[in-house]
């Protein structure tokens, strides 16, 4: 098995595929990417090698253009493999400048762990503000909107490029098998090889629970 396969049939349902990444930063991270197979996707490679978060990115070839899908995972700073949010923001800045010199559009999804505490458990968590300033530096908007974890925090984003109309509004789903929430958000392709395809991207990032 490689670094970049693992077997579909353990995460994913029949007539899906899966790219995983392996962890670097953490012996119990990693992100995978499951998606249909009939759907033309590819691995692309960066140049920058983050020590911060784990990162799987894939291109999808669309009639407008490459879709670029960036799966990202950060340990909290808590954790005893978690960096400073400084640091991590860094690592964010040159990771986020390679990602956009690529051909296509960008979607960057994943579990950064990095809320701004001063919004916790209010009507309007937000992701902390050293980020967000990073976003919108680089014309980014973070379009998740509500708490994800269920400490009243938002830990897992969905970024696109500021005029981006590629995906709808995020929700926000309970599950019972986790301390994060689904989140979910459709998105409209043209497909090279079909005509137009309304996929939903569900992003899930978190600790299982096995009761």
């Amino acid at each position: 098995m490689s670094d970049n396969d693992v077997d579909a049939d353990v995460i994913a349902p029949s007539r899906y595929s899966v790219l995983h990444q392996f962890q670097t930063v953490s012996p119990v991270s990693g992100v995978a990417v499951v998606y249909r197979r009939n759907i033309q996707v590819s691995k692309v490679r960066l140049q920058f090698v983050a020590r911060s978060f784990d990162s799987l990115v894939v291109k999808i070839e669309t009639q407008f253009g490459p879709l670029n899908i960036a799966a990202v995972y950060r340990p909290p700073s808590t954790s005893p493999h978690g960096v400073s949010v400084r640091q991590f923001r860094k690592d964010l800045a040159t990771y986020i400048d390679e990602l956009l010199e690529l051909d296509g559009e960008l979607l960057l999804c994943g579990d950064i762990n990095c809320p701004d505490k001063n919004t916790t458990r209010t009507a309007n968590p937000r992701i902390h503000e050293s980020v967000d300033a990073l976003l919108s530096s680089r014309q980014l908007v973070q379009r998740v909107v509500g708490s994800t974890h269920q400490d009243g925090n938002i830990l897992d984003v969905l970024i696109t490029e500021k005029d981006s109309t590629l995906s709808t509004k995020p929700r926000l789903l309970d599950v019972v098998f986790s301390d994060h929430k689904l989140v979910l958000s459709k998105l409209t392709l043209e497909l090279e090889a079909a005509s137009c395809l309304f996929g939903q991207l569900c992003l899930f990032f978190g600790k299982l629970r096995y009761d």
